[in-house]
């Protein structure tokens, strides 16, 4: 079967971004004027952002992989892909398969791979969550904190991260032409 994952994670960031302007859109209004329902407003929108956020960073990734992997796949049989790569970090894969495929470097440091880094550490945080014990208030409102805005941040950056990478896959000749959705 085949999984439009492209619609999906392009309508699940749309949503994202529309709910996260009308939160900040709200916050700014909450801040000029203290009201109930601004407050009852943002209380029903926040789940759904982070719910379209989740669905983001998901769908994002998955479509990623399945493209690294329809790249890969162009060059080198599936046998040996599965064999040199079915386990390796995506990180890994996205630095190696380029080289391996067209012998095009990518650097580690480049900002895209950076982007790629918070993509995947903000993905990790939902697939895989770490239970935390954190015995003092303010290290656990740091961590907190810090992990909320990696998933926002890459939330919002998600559209020119997961576009950038496989802007990245494309051959001199693949340029001129649209690209596989």
């Amino acid at each position: 079967m085949d999984y439009p994952l492209a619609k999906i994670f392009e309508r699940a960031h749309f949503d994202f971004i529309q709910l996260d302007r009308e939160i900040e859109t709200l916050e700014r209004q909450y801040s000029k004027q203290k009201d109930l329902r601004i407050t009852k407003r943002m209380f029903e929108i926040v789940p759904r952002r982070t719910e379209s956020g989740v669905i983001t960073l998901i769908s994002g990734m998955a479509w990623l992989e399945k493209t690294l992997y329809a790249y890969a796949i162009s060059y080198i049989d599936t046998d040996s892909y599965e064999e040199h790569f079915g386990t390796t970090r995506v990180l890994t894969r996205w630095l190696l398969v380029p080289r391996i495929c067209q012998n095009k470097i990518v650097d580690e440091h480049c900002p895209i791979i950076n982007d790629l880094r918070e993509f995947i550490k903000a993905r990790n945080a939902v697939i895989h969550p770490k239970r935390q014990v954190m015995y003092e208030p303010s290290v656990a409102h740091r961590k907190v904190d810090k992990e909320a805005k990696r998933f926002l941040g890459a939330c919002r950056k998600a559209k020119d991260t997961v576009l950038g990478l496989r802007q990245l896959l494309l051959t001199k000749v693949d340029e001129g032409k649209k690209t596989d959705r």
